[in-house]
């Protein structure tokens, strides 16, 4: 909707085609046809409000096509040629929404960004696990191994201690053979 400060300055379509006498689909029209002669706003529902200035173009429109049959073009050479002014539109949604564009995409870029380093820091803290792990792998890896060798040399002392009774054994049970029977039987 318009300011009421800014009624004053700002008609509707409808009360400029009541003006001029033709329908407002034909203000509507010439609005966007000529619009660098003619300032206007377009709002909700198809509202066209038009400056109160642009109301002598579009009357001046109306009578070169109405009264003169002129074109399209013929029409925009003889509003530059009398000297009608000029508006540039600029839309400040357009630049609002460029702004807001670009807001967004950095933002993106700084989510990627932050990403990117959370993703870092992941793989790292995972190598740092890992290398954590093999180095307690390792070392329980050396402990079995130590306790591996205890446990052969273990045996091997039980089994040279063995190895000497069973050769004591031997050789008394040969010192023994080389008794006579009679004696062996005797000496019991």
């Amino acid at each position: 909707m318009i300011d009421k400060e800014e009624k004053n300055r700002w008609l509707s379509a409808d009360f400029v085609a009541k003006k001029i006498g033709v329908s407002s689909m034909t203000i509507k029209r010439n609005c966007n046809t000529y619009n660098d002669f003619i300032l206007f706003k377009q709002e909700e529902k198809n509202k066209y409000y038009i400056f109160r200035e642009c109301v002598s173009v579009l009357k001046y429109i109306n009578n070169l096509r109405n009264k003169e049959n002129l074109q399209h073009k013929d029409i925009l050479q003889r509003l530059t040629k009398e000297g009608y002014k000029k508006y540039l539109s600029i839309d400040v949604t357009d630049n609002i929404q460029q702004e807001s564009i670009q807001t967004t995409e950095q933002i993106l870029l700084t989510a990627d960004q932050v990403r990117e380093i959370v993703a870092e820091e992941l793989a790292k803290m995972e190598q740092d696990q890992v290398n954590k792990r093999d180095e307690q792998l390792m070392y329980l890896i050396r402990e079995i191994q130590d306790m591996k060798k205890l446990i052969l040399e273990e045996k091997q002392t039980r089994l040279e201690m063995s190895s000497s009774k069973e050769e004591q054994k031997n050789i008394k049970f040969s010192e023994v053979k080389k008794e006579s029977w009679w004696r062996r039987i005797w000496n019991r």
